[in-house]
């Protein structure tokens, strides 16, 4: 069973009880699919040109120009 726990910026935080000892708990905050080998299937839909800032930057930007 999965719990919340809050970080101190109200950041939710889901995590696992892995083992309950005398008077310690173990807790997982490890995604639950952490260590396990995914397989995607891919439809690559459309491909553009890279824009002069993309170049410049050396990353992709989002729809509507640099997003981070």
């Amino acid at each position: 069973m999965q719990y919340i726990a809050s970080a101190p910026d109200g950041t939710k935080m889901p995590f696992t009880i892995s083992e309950v000892r005398d008077e310690d708990i173990v807790i997982d905050f490890n995604h639950p699919l952490a260590g396990k080998d995914l397989t995607f299937d891919v439809e690559l839909l459309n491909v553009r040109d890279a824009t002069s800032e993309e170049i410049s930057h050396g990353h992709v930007h989002g729809v509507g120009g640099q997003n981070h």
